[in-house]
């Protein structure tokens, strides 16, 4: 698993051995089985996750309605962001939508990398930016693009969403019912 994330955080810095043994002994594995929660709503977010194997979610509840927001595929990083850096309650949670395997890094020892790693504390700036990024373009689609524009931007983008993740959360992500995402397909012939 260590190999996998090792492998990730090469594709954007420089990891020189002293960095590689710090990510190995600071991410800890743990496992998820499908529906579990890694954060949940309310709760502080005191970690960041790098998903090995699996399929996660994050969505917020509103009057009793899941609302999901995003999907995080394999060989991603994820944690809530505001939550883990201002400490305050999560305003999302973060389930798995099958069986996870992961490999966690606490608050605390992320921080004590930041200050003795420059390659580790550029990742995580990196990593935020992605973040920051991915967040204002989801925003920026769901406030300008048509339904059929955002299904095309994230057929193309991501096309492997549509074999791993049910339709109710991809229609949630697309900002449409499932009964209009069926229609979308219908017409690009996708069903």
């Amino acid at each position: 698993m260590h190999e996998n994330l090792i492998k990730y955080c090469k594709s954007f810095v420089e990891i020189d051995e002293a960095s590689e043994a710090d990510l190995q002994s600071n991410f800890v594995p743990k496992k998820l089985n499908k529906k579990e929660f890694l954060l949940k709503e309310g709760k502080i977010c005191n970690m960041v996750a790098y998903v090995y194997k699996g399929t996660m979610r994050i969505f917020h509840t509103i009057d009793g309605n899941e609302l999901t927001c995003d999907i995080i595929l394999e060989n991603s990083f994820v944690t809530d962001l505001k939550s883990l850096n201002n400490g305050e309650a999560s305003a999302i949670n973060i389930q798995a939508i099958d069986d996870c395997d992961l490999l966690i890094i606490d608050k605390f020892d992320l921080i004590k990398l930041y200050d003795t790693n420059k390659h580790i504390e550029r990742l995580g700036r990196i990593m935020a930016e992605k973040i920051a990024i991915r967040t204002i373009e989801i925003a920026a689609s769901l406030s300008f693009d048509k339904p059929e524009m955002r299904f095309k931007k994230l057929l193309s983008t991501q096309p492997e969403l549509f074999q791993k993740v049910p339709q109710k959360y991809l229609a949630n992500i697309l900002g449409i019912s499932p009964e209009s995402l069926s229609r979308i397909k219908a017409r690009k012939n996708l069903t």
